[in-house]
């Protein structure tokens, strides 16, 4: 998976590992023993040249190996896909991002910096994730709202990838992060409730960042507030 963090990537993950033919980290691969020293000290480096023959050695211990389906979805992935692809033999990706004013509320939450820095990041992000599309060879899209929305385009992209993946759950329930903490819930929009959260005068200071590449949001269906 490819999401930028604080995306719903989470939820997104737990669901495709409800699939019998998934095997997937209970945490992210970024974080993986042995892979940490790696991958964190060059993370969002986009310039970063990382050994995945290396990785793959500490990452193979954590997978299920036995499984048809490996999954990882650590954020920074979004910068190295292109390279993971190369490496990876049969690397298919879900690229997904999320709503930029939600995505910015919970970037300032976790104190990852002020509105400015988020509205920034959110179009480095969105920037990396429109030359994916350009550039990588298997991949489908599903952004935080189409998947909250209707959960179900979830497995049909998956089975557009992976004709042999077949059915997801119904009425799948996932425990993830949310605006009010770690709950198990069926999958929700959260993003207006994140977005009321936001002050009048921050949201002029996104949009006023956001305003200066607009054709990334319009690229995702996204509107300036």
């Amino acid at each position: 998976m490819l999401s930028p963090p604080f995306s719903g990537s989470t939820a997104m993950a737990r669901a495709i590992e409800q699939s019998p033919l998934v095997s997937n980290f209970s945490f992210e691969g970024q974080v993986v023993r042995g892979a940490k020293k790696i991958l964190l000290p060059k993370a969002w480096d986009e310039t970063a040249l990382i050994d995945w023959k290396i990785i793959w050695k500490f990452w193979r211990w954590r997978w299920d190996l036995s499984k048809d389906i490996l999954l990882e979805k650590s954020p920074p992935n979004i910068m190295w896909a292109k390279s993971m692809e190369e490496y990876f033999e049969n690397a298919y990706f879900i690229i997904s991002i999320r709503n930029p004013y939600a995505f910015a509320e919970g970037y300032t939450r976790r104190k990852k910096g002020g509105f400015d820095d988020a509205a920034r990041f959110w179009l480095r992000c969105a920037e990396k994730q429109i030359w994916n599309c350009s550039n990588l060879e298997k991949f489908e899209i599903l952004t935080y709202e189409e998947f909250t929305q209707d959960p179900s385009l979830l497995e049909f992209r998956l089975n557009k990838l992976l004709p042999k993946f077949g059915p997801l759950p119904a009425n799948i329930a996932v425990k993830a992060k949310t605006i009010r903490g770690i709950e198990t819930n069926q999958i929700t929009n959260f993003n207006q409730q994140k977005i009321d959260k936001i002050s009048v005068q921050d949201i002029k200071v996104i949009t006023k960042i956001l305003a200066s590449k607009k054709e990334c949001l319009e690229y995702f269906n996204y509107e300036l507030l």
